[in-house]
């Protein structure tokens, strides 16, 4: 860890300890890399460089040492290297000459001397002694060449990261970016690759206002470790283009003369008030890499405007962020390499679909090719660009595990992803139409993730808590963002402005024993009961209730004609395919039946209506994500011998083989990943955020009654909170 000095102890103490070190744990134990020519280092870099034609390496007038973010990499960390101020080459006459160049022979220099048609004088730049007898020899016979240096300064060769795939450095400060947001909880950044173009080094900077020790926290704050270093290790539109065959050749073709530089590579420049394509100064790169890694699809009424399987860059392609409220990038595009393709498919149950979609509203609009799954299709998802809270703790997929295999780096352990159940995890199992269709088309939702109508509520997919619809309407929308009659949308662009259940009302909590009951909060007509076992269904059973003192509470069966999510407690049997449902009867419970399937409808005696059942998996599941616990996602006897060791200073990561059999029956040797001296692991050109929206808002009851024998409806107080982590 980098200045660990100038962090509070208790925040150094998590992100050394426990943070990064699980994050990394994680991905040691999941990936085998394809191992870099160690130790690992950067170049310092050089200023005011030329070649001769004769030169095989660049020839510089001073340096400096790379940056990693804002970090200065340490000397430790940096190959040799050697600046002259004064350097001057061979001049020529006679044969020696060759068109606009001086081609010398060195051998025939040596015998020859000062008759030679190549010779060294002194020159503007040149050292004052420069002769062959103080010059240094580069090559050797045709082709090679004598060159005067003076002034020069040799920077020595660093130890380098010894026994390491990726050394990353963590520090905890209140940087400029932190300051510049009070949401911010870390970023990060990639530098330095090795001989395959596999990332080896980055920064990752945590912001210490937005750190907590509370334990609620701890797996929100692991799992933003856990993406960032996802990020560095391959899923960033930086490191796509680098991706590998099998046989370790670029699966991109290389520039003939400078395997640095891609085939038809485009630079170019965008900003908020324009952009300038084909631009040789471009601070921006743009490689195709359509068809065989990704592709552009016109769904949902986008038709791509940018250069994805054309040259042709068309006006639309770029979007500015902010105003206009509404941010219309144009493309539909899908990572479609062979196992994120296979994996994908059954994600979502979708035989046919073409790819996993990338985000296409992110960052400042200047993007061609994002770095992060559709929000829209993989809330939730380790690698979405935002994941709420109110939804389902964050979790790893196949899917995303199917990138790094696919990068031709690593080999993935992909039974490593988190257990997912159908119906709890964002777009799981939803089919076709969920993964491609619009998210509500005429009024109608695609799937019961998604809303219409600010009024309707809904169980939260994990069935804790209920959630209203996040939903407003506008004037006028475009064609693509047409959900509803009334031009009603959400209004996150990350989900491509889908209205969704994510308003959580506070007091309507299931595991909350302090929730309150509907539709009136001082008589439980609906015979709602509020712990740590209890889950949300959809019901529209009701019964009188009986009054203290004598007297009933009446139940109008008119007040319950339709479905309304409540809460009742849940007995799972010990091989969770079905589930006892227990209502409230007076002081105590009483059981109302067993679900065995999904859609089954329970009665009660006595009592009008119904309950609704939930599928088994979906209120029997233990939906923990596990990759927040580091390597011990696997069953005890599975865990691998890899070592790791961290202490208050420093976290170590070292390139352990070991042997690990997995769930599946896999053999995999592990050769890992991470850390040093000054903690090691990161994420490329992105940065993950905690973002928390709080407004509040009354909810009226609906109803008063005021009658003799019936309750006084109170108002219901509402808090809507979004928490989502995001991405500068």
């Amino acid at each position: 860890m980098v200045n660990a000095h100038a962090a509070a102890p208790d925040l150094v103490e998590l992100v050394n300890q426990t943070v990064m070190a699980r994050a990394v744990a994680y991905w040691a134990s999941v990936l085998q890399v394809r191992q870099a020519q160690s130790p690992l280092k950067m170049d310092r870099i050089g200023t005011g460089c030329f070649k001769y034609a004769f030169d095989t390496d660049w020839r510089c007038s001073g340096m400096q040492s790379p940056t990693c973010g804002t970090l200065t990499i340490p000397d430790k960390y940096l190959r040799a290297k050697r600046t002259c101020q004064e350097v001057c080459g061979p001049r020529c006459s006679g044969s020696c000459v060759q068109g606009n160049s001086c081609v010398c022979n060195t051998t025939e220099w040596l015998l020859q001397q000062d008759n030679y048609c190549c010779f060294l004088t002194p020159q503007s730049g040149c050292p004052s002694d420069c002769s062959l007898a103080t010059a240094t020899q580069v090559g050797s016979g045709f082709g090679g060449a004598f060159v005067c240096e003076g002034t020069c300064l040799d920077a020595p060769e660093g130890e380098g990261a010894v026994g390491e795939d990726l050394h990353v450095f963590v520090k905890i400060e209140d940087s400029v970016e932190c300051q510049n947001s009070n949401t911010l909880l870390a970023y990060a950044i990639s530098c330095g690759v090795d001989q395959c173009d596999r990332p080896i080094f980055g920064t990752i900077n945590f912001c210490p206002s937005q750190l907590s020790t509370s334990p609620d926290a701890l797996n929100g704050i692991i799992s933003t470790a856990v993406h960032e270093l996802a990020h560095v290790l391959v899923f960033s539109n930086e490191h796509f283009r680098n991706f590998r065959n099998i046989d370790g050749t670029p699966l991109v073709r290389r520039d003939s003369t400078d395997p640095r530089l891609y085939e038809n590579e485009v630079r170019y420049t965008c900003s908020a008030s324009g952009s300038s394509w084909n631009n040789t100064n471009g601070n921006r790169r743009y490689v195709d890499l359509s068809p065989g890694i990704l592709d552009a699809f016109d769904e949902r009424g986008y038709n791509c405007q940018c250069p994805i399987g054309t040259e042709t860059l068309n006006q639309g392609c770029f979007y500015p962020a902010g105003p206009p409220y509404l941010q219309l990038p144009s493309c539909v595009v899908r990572l479609k390499t062979p196992t994120v393709l296979r994996e994908v498919r059954d994600f979502f149950d979708c035989p046919t679909l073409p790819g996993a979609e990338l985000e296409n509203q992110e960052g400042n609009g200047c993007s061609i090719i994002n770095s992060h799954w559709e929000q829209r299709v993989f809330a939730s998802e380790l690698m979405a660009p935002a994941s709420s809270e109110h939804l389902i703790d964050t979790y790893v997929s196949r899917v995303s595990l199917a990138v790094f295999q696919d990068s031709g780096w690593y080999n993935a352990n992909l039974s490593a992803a988190d257990p997912l159940v159908p119906g709890v995890h964002w777009g799981y199992k939803q089919g076709c139409n969920f993964a491609t269709a619009k998210c509500v088309d005429g009024g109608t939702p695609v799937s019961r993730h998604f809303c219409s109508s600010q009024n309707q509520v809904s169980c939260s997919l994990d069935r804790t808590s209920v959630l209203g619809c996040d939903i407003q309407q506008l004037d006028a929308v475009p064609p693509v963002y047409q959900y509803t009659p009334d031009n009603g949308i959400g209004v996150s662009a990350a989900y491509d402005y889908c209205p969704h259940y994510t308003v959580r009302y506070t007091n309507r909590i299931c595991t909350n024993s302090n929730s309150v009951t509907v539709p009136y909060s001082n008589v439980n007509f609906m015979k709602e009961v509020f712990s740590a076992e209890s889950r949300c269904f959809l019901s529209t059973l009701h019964q009188d209730v009986p009054q203290d003192g004598g007297g009933v509470f009446l139940a109008r069966a008119e007040d319950f004609v339709d479905d309304r999510p409540v809460c009742y407690k849940v007995v799972c049997t010990s091989d969770g395919r079905s589930y006892q449902l227990q209502v409230a009867e007076g002081t105590g419970l009483v059981p109302v039946g067993v679900c065995s399937s999904e859609n089954q409808k329970l009665t009660l005696a006595g009592a009008g209506g119904t309950i609704t059942c939930a599928a088994p998996a979906e209120v029997c599941s233990d939906l923990s994500s596990l990759h927040v616990l580091g390597d011990q996602w696997q069953s005890p006897s599975e865990g691998p011998t890899t070592t790791f060791t961290a202490t208050s200073t420093a976290t170590s990561m070292t390139a352990t083989s070991t042997t690990l059999s997995t769930r599946s029956g896999v053999t995999l040797t592990t050769l890992t990943a991470t850390g040093t001296s000054t903690l090691t692991v990161s994420l490329s050109t992105t940065s993950r955020a905690t973002l928390t929206q709080t407004s509040t808002q009354d909810w009226e009851p609906e109803q008063a009654i005021n009658m003799a024998g019936r309750p006084a409806a109170s108002m219901i107080a509402v808090v809507l909170i979004t928490s989502i982590r995001t991405y500068m």
